[in-house]
């Protein structure tokens, strides 16, 4: 957790297969504690397929349907390559900077009166 309103999934190395159950266990969890700002941070993801940006997308809608906001902390170069190719970096909310999307997630959060 990163405060009271915010909450971070890290992804670590590869994000494929191998991996699916336990990111929709992950968003279960997060969407079931009703924080109303997740950062999913990329910033340590060294590799990501298909199934992984699947993932992500999966994890916008579920997470923007529980009435959260998403912010997604930029992945290493060679994995922002792959995003931007698939047009997938467009359709999510990316930063690189971890404390520039905390404060975006709080304004956001305030302006919209507290999540």
């Amino acid at each position: 957790m990163d405060g009271d309103d915010i909450v971070a999934v890290s992804i670590v190395g590869e994000f494929d297969l191998a991996d699916e159950a336990r990111m929709d266990l992950a968003v279960d969890f997060v969407v079931g504690l009703q924080i109303p700002n997740v950062l999913i941070d990329l910033s340590r993801c060294e590799f990501v397929d298909a199934t992984g940006l699947r993932m992500l997308l999966r994890a916008q809608q579920r997470i923007e349907r529980a009435n959260a906001r998403l912010a997604v902390l930029s992945p290493l170069p060679r994995v922002r390559r792959v995003m931007d190719i698939t047009g997938i970096s467009g359709r999510l909310p990316m930063t690189d900077d971890r404390d520039a999307a905390l404060a975006g997630l709080r304004e956001f959060a305030a302006r919209d009166g507290g999540g």
